[in-house]
């Protein structure tokens, strides 16, 4: 931990200057420096300890006019003795919360020790006037060391004279059509509203149950005067169950936080497959070490054997200082030979890491027949010193 102290000598100059006619620094070197305190106005220097723990030392936010809307450019300054990679925060606006969580970001060094980091969030001019804030701040460094929060006020006060209406979906289709690995699944949505559509609530299921759902940001096109129109395409595998390919909860926002009601009518459509998956088996993990000057990469390979692509990995990683990540996300792995297949992936620990035991838990993998594997049992640890 760095701290900054600044020693005033205005007000103290006068007192001194007849004990004292100069001020003696001594460096590291051993060289002693002689400044004459009548030159001094301020003095500014740095305490170091050896907790290592992140300390904000500021968050500004500054507004700035945008072709329609406003920027709000959010800046926060750390001091931490490694590097600075992780961001916590939210952010609120007149009608609640916009976004918010945390997620890795690399911070630069702009001076020893002293880390920053830049972003900005725009509001339209559709959204609504009132006040824009920030909570919930907090950073984590390489040595998995997280902050205090924030504690000061971080607002700003944004007046609009756009009035958006609530939006309304006036239509949603579905139309498949066959490719050679499966079926294309075309979803088309069309929606009444004067500021344009920029978010979409879904959910897709199959005879499985939940393949994706959630909301997200995305733009719409304006096709004429306030219809806006989005268009995706779904992929259903021929290694997929056969039947029943439906979407729920299907409601969209516009730029003024406006929500339009729910489509309550019925999207759904029949597939039938002939191709039938078989339940994939992980033959083997392994892990490898590799030391490089910032730390340690850790590689892990996974071999699945399956008569259908695998496609789903979930897993968690864990250090001394708890889980590093963790979840279910769609990968890729790549046929090697014939119904055997392989994954490839690093993860790094810096070498300002705590030392100690790293490893994986809850590894299964998934296929494109929506079948899961049975979770890895044999011993996924390594353990690294820094």
């Amino acid at each position: 931990m760095r701290t900054k102290v600044t020693i005033l000598f205005s007000m103290l100059y006068s007192l001194f200057f007849y004990a004292q006619s100069t001020m003696n620094i001594h460096q590291n070197n051993g060289d002693v420096l002689k400044i004459p305190l009548n030159t001094i106005d301020s003095v500014t220097y740095t305490i170091f300890n050896s907790d290592n723990t992140p300390i904000i030392q500021s968050v500004t936010i500054e507004q700035i006019p945008a072709l329609n809307g406003t920027n709000i450019k959010f800046k926060i300054v750390v001091s931490s003795i490694s590097p600075v990679d992780w961001l916590n925060s939210s952010f609120y606006g007149p009608s609640g919360n916009l976004y918010g969580g945390g997620s890795g970001i690399q911070f630069s060094e702009t001076s020893k020790g002293i880390w920053e980091y830049t972003r900005t969030d725009f509001v339209s001019k559709w959204s609504p006037s009132g006040e824009y804030y920030y909570s919930g701040i907090s950073v984590k460094n390489a040595a998995e060391l997280t902050s205090k929060v924030w504690s000061y006020k971080v607002s700003t006060k944004i007046t609009n004279s756009e009035i958006a209406t609530t939006p309304i979906i006036q239509n949603v289709s579905l139309q498949q059509s066959s490719t050679s690995n499966g079926t294309d699944v075309k979803f088309n949505i069309i929606v009444a509203s004067n500021a344009p559509v920029d978010w979409l609530n879904s959910s897709f299921y199959g005879p499985n149950g939940n393949i994706y759902g959630g909301g997200s940001g995305i733009q719409f096109s304006e096709t004429s005067k306030g219809i806006w129109e989005y268009t995706r395409t779904d992929f259903v595998s021929k290694w997929s169950p056969s039947g029943e390919y439906y979407y729920n909860g299907i409601s969209v926002k516009n730029q003024g936080e406006l929500k339009s009601n729910v489509w309550s009518k019925p999207v759904s459509i029949k597939i039938t497959n002939l191709e039938i998956a078989k339940t994939p088996v992980i033959k083997s993990i392994t892990l490898e070490k590799v030391s490089k000057t910032d730390g340690t990469d850790i590689k892990l390979k996974i071999i699945v054997e399956s008569n259908a692509p695998v496609n789903w990995l979930n897993s968690s990683f864990y250090g001394p200082s708890g889980n590093l990540s963790g979840g279910g996300s769609g990968v890729m792995f790549t046929e090697t030979s014939k119904g055997i297949w392989e994954y490839n992936r690093t993860d790094f620990v810096s070498k300002w890491s705590p030392s100690g035991e790293y490893y994986y838990s809850g590894v299964s993998v998934e296929n494109e027949g929506k079948l899961k594997s049975t979770v890895w049992t044999g011993s996924l640890k390594t353990s690294i010193m820094n």
